[in-house]
């Protein structure tokens, strides 16, 4: 009798323990596999379900800070005042005049800003850039990628710097450098949940499935879906009810992946969003962004490897504000294309390889205002993807500059009514030329160089860190950049208010997923 006892204690214990937890309820969501991935352990190459909860947990209290408990510092909040009073009218070279930090006899100027978790909030404040050190280590764009520059204790803490000096006439030269807590979420851990949620993804898009698998009323409400691209969604919807609802509220998904090209090894996805516009009523601001920006911007962007081959194509538009993705997806990867959509032989793009990868990026992109048309074609970045002994790294360079021409003739003669008042340039298309050749070429023949990455700075403590720097040339670019948003709403504050009560929705609907799915309906 007592060994029996002893038999079914120890199954009741295994029933509870976590592993058994996270196993039985990610085969009923799957999608959740890709969320546990975040306590991914390297060393035992499995998950630990406590580190993962942990993580997901840290997640939620800084978008809680950040969602209902933000706020500025008084003396940053007069500078963001003095700033947003002056949008209109400032250039780069207002923008140096403004920086509050200097180091004689050096020409560099600087400023930093952090934000900390603090008992009453999520307060952003301005802070001295340690301009001193940073001049006395050289300037050296690529030394020390972990090195930290103001402490952080929390996840979600962040510090910026940005450096500016006079370069050449009318010219700048500036480097901007960021950094995060990543809090105990390993770049192994999230590569491994990005490589789950992509496997997710096409082991539910590969599996012969009925159309009776699915309820009706499901398939009702996305009737534009193919069957398999209904699965995936089912599955989702599935693994995270409330975020299906809030995504499915205020987003019309038209498409998800195309059957002409899809095998049962390779899934063709073609990911087609809508905003639901009508159902922004209750954010006027957010609504008010998408009607100024209506008829203003379209763009196409492809990505190629380093043998010419595509990766992904995107594109979109402020017209009808529909946003196409198109790539290969095979066994969990992203997969090289031979045009047209035909996979490459062994096309799979590893995430884990330590063979540093390059790819390339070209966009081609319209701006129509007033009645003019300015094409940007072939902006292009060169893009480089590494794994790191204790980190992973991407970098951006751009060297080439992109052709800008100017064409007569608004698309269906349509323009914002707030663009009858704003100030065009004659010359916006020799402006943009300009900038961005000098963003190319300046910077010593460097031009635009950004670095990205995930580093272990300690033992189970991790930062996000990104660097930029370049030249930039004073034309009015900025300026006019600055202009922009000022006239469109982009630079309300009240818009700021009005997103983060937005992301509140979605903040409250993963919650209430990730504790369905921890405790059980």
């Amino acid at each position: 009798m007592l060994k029996k006892q002893k038999k079914i204690t120890f199954l009741f214990i295994f029933l509870i323990s976590p592993s058994f937890l996270f196993s039985s309820h990610t085969l009923q969501k799957p999608f959740w596999q890709a969320i546990m991935q975040l306590g991914y352990d390297g060393s035992q190459k499995k998950v630990n379900p406590k580190k993962a909860y942990q993580n997901i947990e840290e997640i939620l209290a800084f978008a809680k800070d950040i969602l209902y408990r933000y706020s500025l510092a008084p003396e940053t909040s007069q500078f963001v005042r003095e700033i947003r009073g002056r949008l209109g009218s400032l250039d780069i070279g207002n923008l140096y005049d403004l920086m509050p930090y200097k180091k004689e006899p050096s020409l560099w100027k600087g400023m930093g800003i952090q934000g900390n978790r603090e008992k009453t909030g999520f307060q952003i404040q301005l802070i001295p850039p340690k301009l001193d050190q940073w001049i006395l280590d050289g300037e050296d764009f690529f030394s020390s990628p972990r090195k930290e520059w103001f402490p952080l204790k929390q996840m979600g803490e962040f510090s910026l710097r940005a450096f500016i000096r006079p370069h050449k006439v009318d010219t700048f030269r500036f480097q901007t450098q960021a950094q995060s807590h990543f809090g105990g979420i390993s770049p192994s851990a999230f590569l491994m949940a990005f490589q789950t949620f992509l496997t997710n993804i096409w082991e539910a898009g590969t599996l012969s499935v009925k159309k009776e698998n699915i309820p009706e009323q499901f398939r009702q409400r996305h009737a534009s879906l193919s069957l398999r691209g209904l699965h995936i969604l089912y599955h989702f919807s599935k693994s995270l009810p409330h975020i299906y609802q809030k995504i499915t509220q205020f987003i019309i998904i038209h498409k998800i992946l195309d059957p002409q090209f899809s095998s049962s090894k390779i899934l063709k996805i073609h990911l087609v969003l809508q905003p639901r516009i009508s159902s922004f009523s209750k954010f006027p601001h957010l609504q008010k962004i998408f009607e100024n920006l209506k008829g203003i911007f379209q763009y196409k962007m492809r990505i190629y490897d380093n043998q010419g081959h595509l990766v992904l194509l995107t594109s979109g538009n402020t017209f009808d504000y529909r946003f196409h993705i198109h790539c290969l997806l095979g066994k969990g990867k992203l997969w090289r294309v031979r045009i047209p959509w035909e996979p490459l032989k062994n096309g799979g793009i590893p995430l884990f390889s330590p063979t540093p990868m390059d790819f390339k990026s070209l966009t081609d992109s319209k701006i129509y205002l007033q009645g003019i048309q300015v094409l940007i074609r072939n902006f292009q970045l060169a893009l480089n993807y590494r794994v790191l002994p204790k980190g992973v790294e991407a970098r951006i360079g751009m060297t080439t500059p992109p052709k800008v021409f100017k064409l007569k003739g608004a698309l269906f003669g349509f323009v914002p009514l707030w663009l009858i008042d704003f100030l065009i340039p004659s010359n916006l298309e020799k402006i943009i030329h300009d900038f961005l050749t000098t963003m190319a070429k300046g910077n010593d023949g460097k031009g635009f160089q950004a670095r990205m990455g995930i580093y272990q700075f300690s033992k189970d403590k991790y930062r996000f860190q990104a660097l930029g720097q370049g030249e930039i040339l004073a034309n009015g670019m900025i300026r006019f950049a600055f202009s922009f948003q000022n006239y469109s709403g982009l630079a309300n504050p009240a818009l700021l208010l009005e997103v983060r009560k937005f992301g509140r929705l979605f903040w409250h609907a993963f919650l209430a997923d990730y504790i369905q799915f921890r405790y059980g309906d």
